[in-house]
């Protein structure tokens, strides 16, 4: 993808957490206000896009209910277990307020990216003035590099690089807990990586943009953490 500035100052990021817990409650309550005051309106038009998590049934009810129970009108295309022409998922596109990628396996919401040219589509909704908010793998993929891992239980482990569509010229770190910084395995995959500038985004916290190229950050509590600094300086900072 092309730096699309337009895009990116109409991008907002999530860390992650977990929405049936309430986890981002008070962000996502931000983001439809955000919105509302950009577009004039009372209910936005919410187009959940939940291919990160193999359009898990249970993940598109808690997002429904929270974003209906804030006052918005939700939609949710599948295009994992269910394959809609193109022409349908650019008008779901065109007419959303706010489109939201939610979180799960980053390669896989890639490739469904691919699959769909799913690029030039957010570029059009955006130009029709369209939000768009990522979680956790739906956030990472905006990066140049991110860092990912697979989830066993309560763990993360498998930890690993990977490209992402190139838009935020970092690597993204989503989950961010300043202890990630003392684990050897991700240490050594950010040293080698240590050219990059390292944007990192905890649970409960959202990265997005004005005019700066630097994000600012929405922090739901106390300790949502979120950073954009060199490798170098965010271990200095966190130390």
């Amino acid at each position: 993808m092309t730096n699309n500035k337009n895009l990116t100052n109409n991008l907002i990021l999530i860390g992650g957490g977990i929405m049936r817990k309430g986890e981002t409650e008070k962000i996502d309550r931000w983001i439809l206000k955000m919105v509302r005051d950009k577009k004039k309106i009372k209910s936005p038009k919410v187009l959940f896009v939940p291919s990160a998590s193999e359009d898990l049934i249970e993940y598109v009810q808690d997002f429904t209910k929270r974003y209906i129970r804030c006052g918005a009108i939700v939609d949710s295309l599948f295009l994992v277990k269910e394959s809609p022409s193109q022409t349908k998922v650019k008008k779901s596109f065109i007419n959303a307020d706010l489109i939201y990628f939610g979180g799960g396996s980053a390669e896989l919401l890639l490739k469904t990216f691919k699959k769909f040219d799913l690029e030039p589509t957010c570029i059009k909704a955006v130009k029709n003035r369209a939000i768009i908010c990522g979680l956790s793998a739906g956030a990472i993929i905006w990066g140049r590099k991110f860092l990912t891992f697979d989830r066993v239980k309560n763990k993360f482990v498998n930890f690993r690089i990977e490209n992402g569509l190139g838009l935020i010229d970092s690597l993204i770190i989503p989950h961010f807990d300043p202890p990630m910084l003392k684990n050897k395995k991700i240490l050594n995959l950010l040293r080698l990586n240590s050219d990059s500038k390292i944007l990192a985004i905890g649970n409960g916290a959202a990265a997005y943009w004005k005019s700066e190229l630097t994000p600012l950050f929405k922090k739901q509590k106390r300790l949502s953490w979120g950073a954009s600094l060199s490798l170098k300086d965010l271990i200095r900072k966190y130390e």
